[in-house]
């Protein structure tokens, strides 16, 4: 069984693109395209082959543009005949639509398309110029789950709005961005952490960070490098190897989970997101504050009881609800306790989505 893995542009070390490569690894040979370079040791032992695609350099004109993407699809697309793969397994939209999905079902093969978050969203959040076509990218992304054998969602609240937008009913299965380990601190510090990697704009959250370190808190950025708060007082700490990561967040009392701008803050894939910072932290043991708009966190740190719900544009009323989490804080870290195991990445989970993969192939 030969199994060809289209990361796109996802980078070599993505967790999500990484995590299918090593797992599907377990079903046949994989052959793992990714975007830019790797320096991935742990692959070196595994019955992976890398697949290298350079990055395409920047364009600012459209005819450009349109030509080198063109032309790294059809690249993309004969490596894959290279290859003869049974399965193509994608991690992305191509920017040439469902025609590289058409051509290889016309060729026998199965295909499974993994949805990370609503492209068609994304892909105009990153290319506003496109927005006069936007219904014919959700007509391609819409054409692209059709065609497909098997789907992979990131959470069930993307899974519905997708499938009810495009009017698809069809089986999918659910795989959240899980943490890859857990791990609890007996020192906490009364310090809030902000971990990630994006220039993010948070001018109403710096307003209530402000406040609280007034209070006699401390704040730590791990990752994420910017002029953004160099007015209040902050710890820098760069990009950490994971389990590094883990270590310092869960020393921390809480993990604040926010970022976009006014513009994007009715942006579904905003509204929906599951970031890997929320089940890191949670399984960490540190309680998460997360913005009320953000409808999927908001239902697990409610339904678990595992943190706070702010709106960041009332600082006084986040503020409190924050300083009244800390004086119920031994109340929060029992419950984190009880629950933290669904959010790391376990056997049962590899095995439930092993099984389903495999229900597809054989299909």
């Amino acid at each position: 069984m030969k199994i060809f893995i289209v990361g796109y542009e996802h980078p070599c070390g993505d967790k999500r693109t990484l995590k299918s490569a090593l797992n599907l690894s377990k079903l046949g040979k994989v052959y793992y395209q990714y975007y830019g370079s790797c320096d991935m040791k742990k692959l070196n032992d595994t019955d992976i082959e890398l697949i290298e695609f350079e990055k395409l350099p920047p364009s600012r004109n459209i005819l450009k543009w349109f030509k080198k993407w063109k032309n790294f699809d059809e690249r993309l697309f004969n490596r894959i005949l290279e290859v003869n793969p049974d399965v193509v397994y994608f991690h992305y939209l191509p920017f040439t639509g469902s025609g590289m999905i058409k051509r290889l079902k016309q060729l026998g093969k199965k295909i499974f398309f993994e949805i990370h978050e609503i492209i068609p969203e994304q892909f105009m959040g990153k290319y506003a110029i496109f927005s006069p076509v936007k219904s014919l990218i959700w007509k391609e992304f819409s054409t692209s789950i059709r065609l497909s054998d098997g789907v992979i969602c990131i959470s069930e609240d993307i899974a519905m709005y997708v499938f009810d937008r495009c009017g698809i009913q069809k089986e999918f299965f659910i795989l959240p961005n899980m943490a890859l380990m857990e791990i609890e601190s007996n020192a906490k510090s009364k310090e809030i952490v902000l971990v990630g990697k994006d220039s993010r704009e948070l001018f109403y959250e710096k307003e209530i960070l402000r406040k609280l370190i007034d209070s006699g808190f401390r704040f730590k950025v791990i990752g994420l490098k910017s002029d953004l708060f160099k007015d209040i007082p902050y710890e820098y700490v760069p990009f950490l190897p994971y389990d590094e990561m883990m270590e310092q967040l869960s020393r921390a009392s809480f993990s604040l989970i926010s970022y976009g701008n006014e513009k994007s803050r009715d942006y579904k894939n905003y509204e929906f997101s599951m970031p890997n910072k929320l089940f890191d932290s949670i399984a960490a043991g540190t309680p998460v504050i997360v913005r009320r708009s953000f409808v999927s966190m908001v239902k697990i740190v409610e339904r678990f009881g595992v943190g706070v719900v702010i709106e960041p544009r009332d600082v006084e009323s986040s503020v409190e609800k924050i300083l009244k989490a800390y004086d119920d804080y031994d109340r929060i870290l029992s419950n984190l306790r009880v629950c933290k195991k669904n959010f790391v990445w376990s056997e049962e989970k590899d095995k439930q989505y092993l099984e389903y993969v495999s229900k597809i192939m054989g299909g």
